[in-house]
């Protein structure tokens, strides 16, 4: 049978976490915090809609120095706490992260392989369990899901009756691992249900609270799985999120700043951009707002071009929703470790007792883990 992929993300884990080990703090602006000035890395959806937002809660050096920090005017802890008195702040528990996300994996593997890639997101191959439910006809139908269309409202809202009766059922085993999840873990969270592991991913991010589809629940038809990774924003893209994406967004944007200023000047052709040196899909924009589709839309040779030739294949296969290794079940940890953040500080009784706290912690860990040593 053809592959059933859902990815599973737990919505604002740290802060997830601090409300299901303190229910008081559900409903409540809530922030988590690195704890060496570093600033916010967590926030609740209530703290979200206050105007919070991550990289605030730095420490002042920080907001004076780092670019990115000025860029967005990050504000400090008082500033965050005057401007929205109610929140909590809390500080990262790195181990506790730890023992949940693997409370998670565990509960998924009832469904099926399980590719665990960070603290809060987690591939699960259903192929088997989908393949069944949809031959016993169980489960088929696909109540809640939003699916997305190429041919219509582009997040359209349904039952999964345009979804093959396999993604149908996957959908319907979605549902089930979402309310497991909250039931036995209290942790809510959002996802995806398509063929491979990129497109359920970003149908994950689409069905999250603050996505553009919202509902929890995403699934995209066979027909339409193309189109949907053409419509996803280059900076979204698993592996173009950092400098490698940037630089293809900058590239695209000078291409089509390029072809204006060619046609305004009354040229037709001859220069770089588009499919036989004419004009790209697309017009100058924000580099942010770049799709999937903007890249492949100058056609492969100006691609590969831009960004060679392994790239522009590369892009070119995600365009046509190609396949993208399945869903592989990582091994056990190679190595073992424990860390803490604080301010620089020149007081050796606390690196001492920073140290002995660090290797009681990785002595426990090795403990648990139970493998002996190598060499």
């Amino acid at each position: 049978p053809s592959a059933c992929v859902v990815h599973l993300d737990i919505d604002n884990f740290y802060c997830a976490v601090e409300a299901a080990d303190e229910p008081r703090l559900r409903g409540v602006p809530l922030a988590v915090t690195q704890g060496n000035a570093g600033g916010f890395v967590a926030l609740s959806a209530e703290a979200k809609a206050a105007g919070l937002r991550k990289g605030d809660g730095v420490g002042e050096g920080g907001r004076r120095n780092i670019p990115a920090l000025v860029a967005m005017a990050s504000i400090g802890i008082a500033e965050a706490r005057r401007r929205v008195p109610e929140l909590v702040v809390r500080p990262m528990r790195v181990e506790r992260y730890r023992q949940v996300a693997s409370s998670v994996l565990a509960l998924l593997r009832r469904w099926g392989r399980v590719e665990k890639t960070s603290y809060d997101d987690f591939y699960v191959d259903v192929t088997a369990a989908a393949a069944a439910a949809a031959a016993a006809a169980v489960g088929v139908g696909g109540a809640g899901v939003r699916v997305w269309r190429s041919d219509g409202p582009p997040l359209a809202s349904g039952g999964g009756q345009e979804l093959a009766p396999d993604l149908s059922a996957a959908c319907s085993v979605a549902q089930e691992m979402r309310a497991a999840v909250l039931a036995e873990l209290q942790l809510p969270s959002s996802a995806g249900v398509a063929r491979n592991k990129l497109a359920a991913r970003l149908l994950s991010a689409a069905a999250k609270p603050a996505g553009e589809l919202k509902g929890g629940l995403a699934a995209v038809a066979d027909a339409s799985a193309a189109a949907f990774l053409r419509s996803r924003r280059l900076l979204t893209i698993p592996g173009l999120q950092q400098k490698r994406g940037r630089a293809l967004a900058e590239a695209l944007s000078h291409l089509a700043r390029h072809a204006e200023a060619r046609q305004a000047g009354g040229g037709t052709g001859g220069g770089a951009g588009g499919v036989d040196g004419g004009s790209p899909g697309f017009g100058p924009c924000s580099t942010s707002s770049l799709t999937l589709g903007d890249a492949l839309s100058v056609g492969r040779a100006e691609l590969a071009r831009l960004v060679g030739e392994a790239e522009a294949a590369e892009l070119l296969r995600l365009g046509e929703g190609g396949c993208d290794g399945g869903v592989v079940e990582r091994g056990p940890a190679r190595s073992i470790s424990a860390e803490v953040s604080f301010p620089p500080t020149s007081d050796a009784a606390r690196h001492a007792e920073t140290l002995r706290g660090l290797a009681a912690t990785l002595l426990r860990r090795c403990a648990a883990d139970g493998r002996p040593p190598r060499r």
